[in-house]
């Protein structure tokens, strides 16, 4: 069996990576969830550090449709 990775995300970005071919990442601190920047250290990497949020659950999931797929314009790829 394969494994696989899912993205939710709204319709408009579907068009950007479609057009673009690229899958963009962002600034660890622009994330939605700020305890995932935070380090041990003094100094904040967050902004120097860049992501794609995946998850590799096949099941459909109603809290990420509502967080990034914007429920009724959204997309699971």
């Amino acid at each position: 069996m394969k494994d696989y990775l899912y993205k939710y995300t709204t319709l408009e970005s579907l068009a950007l990576i479609l057009k673009s071919r690229k899958i963009r990442l962002n600034p660890l601190s622009s994330m939605d969830d700020k305890q995932e920047s935070k380090t041990n250290d003094s100094v904040d990497f967050s902004k120097y550090v860049f992501v794609s949020s995946w998850m590799n659950q096949p099941k459909e999931s109603i809290a990420m449709w509502k967080l990034y797929g914007d429920m009724s314009n959204g997309v699971r790829i």
